[in-house]
């Protein structure tokens, strides 16, 4: 099974979630490239843990920087919500 991930090209909502003040949006935006993280981190554990050569998921950057990028994003959403 393929999966075809996206590259997170998230700067063109960024700005205007931000000056708008959609933190709710900015919140749900972090969340999904948390869990398409997750989701590239356990396909890529699959594809090693399996016995045919199989390529791994290729990404632009470590799985780690979207990681780090998707919890400092909600972490701020959620400041700026109050919660």
């Amino acid at each position: 099974m393929e999966i075809l991930v996206p590259a997170f090209r998230g700067k063109s909502l960024r700005p205007i979630t931000y000056t708008l003040e959609f933190w709710s949006m900015v919140e749900e935006f972090a969340e999904e490239l948390r869990i398409l993280s997750n989701i590239v981190y356990l396909e890529e554990l699959r594809k090693l843990n399996n016995n045919r050569s199989e390529p791994l998921v290729e990404t632009e950057r470590h799985l780690v920087v979207y990681y780090g990028k998707s919890y400092l994003i909600k972490g701020a959403a959620l400041f700026k919500q109050g919660r």
